[in-house]
């Protein structure tokens, strides 16, 4: 039990410093903290965190940033922590998560990583364009295209193998700037934070993407790689043509179950996804607020 452990971790103990199996502080704080972990976050809470990091982008990386919560806040369940996606209009988001991060350390709001779990993934958004039009293409082509050789195998069937065996291992992978951390209220409470930092281009997907559910996403993402032949990430909606992959509806329109391009009415290719229920739309799907995906 974690009394065990907490127990085992006390000095002179296995688990305590010197001990044979040391904890990291990492562990050790979360084990210290986890009265306030393992409840679920209060709304107060959320609302406090959510706030705070508006206010250190607006200081640290200009005026203008927009925040929305996801993950299961969004979907109307209960969360032991808050994830919030943020975006600016007009700046870019290289080097945010940094200042962000940096100047909550120095307000006291985030705990460092020599204390606590505190990642930060950053500097992989540059290269996404060009790393999807290759993935995308070398599963079209690698998987799918081996198995349409086979006189036996539909499109559908080629498909569907090529989604479950590259896709689905990969769902939620992305290359946003991201930040876990663990982060301290004022009433003195130890609350989760995952901080997640979108372009304004691909802000819908990658709302989408956080909001889940997971088996959700599975579902959606099955259905534009089986049905229509398109791949759907968090950063966006791509078809391949020929031997290149295009993204929707910037480069191409999307395709329709028929396998025909096409565009839903309303859309053109200058039209830009805002909005969740924009994809939906390209997916020629009815659109489903968060509290409607609770796929198990």
């Amino acid at each position: 039990s974690l009394d065990d452990v907490e127990a085992a971790a006390q000095p002179g103990g296995p688990l305590g410093p010197g001990g044979a199996h040391a904890l990291t502080p990492r562990v050790r704080f979360s084990l210290q903290h986890r009265g306030d972990l393992l409840v679920d976050c209060p709304a107060a809470d959320v609302a406090e965190m959510e706030a705070a990091v508006l206010a250190t982008f607006n200081r640290v990386a200009g005026e203008g940033w927009q925040i929305v919560r996801v993950g299961g806040a969004m979907r109307g369940e209960a969360s032991h922590d808050a994830d919030f996606v943020v975006w600016h209009p007009t700046r870019s988001p290289e080097g945010a998560v940094h200042a962000m991060s940096q100047d909550l350390m120095k307000c006291g709001r985030l705990f460092p990583p020599s204390q606590a779990m505190c990642q930060i993934q950053a500097g992989l958004m540059p290269t996404r364009a060009a790393r999807m039009r290759l993935e995308t293409v070398a599963k079209w082509h690698g998987e799918a295209g081996r198995m349409l050789k086979h006189p036996a195998t539909t499109r559908r069937e080629a498909v569907h193998h090529m989604d479950r065996q590259r896709t689905l291992p990969n769902l939620a992978s992305d290359r946003f700037d991201h930040l876990f951390g663990m982060f301290r209220t004022e009433a003195d409470a130890v609350r989760r934070l995952d901080v997640i930092i979108a372009t304004f281009e691909e802000r819908a997907f990658c709302i989408l993407g956080w909001t889940g559910t997971r088996q959700f996403l599975r579902f959606m993402r099955s259905y534009a790689a089986d049905v229509l032949g398109m791949h759907l990430n968090a950063h966006g909606l791509m078809r391949v043509v020929g031997r290149n992959a295009f993204f929707v509806p910037m480069e191409k329109p999307p395709l329709n179950c028929a396998g025909q391009e096409g565009w839903p009415p309303g859309w053109h290719k200058d039209r830009p996804v805002t909005c969740e229920a924009d994809i939906f739309e390209l997916l020629n799907l009815p659109y489903r607020p968060p509290h409607e995906r609770q796929a198990p």
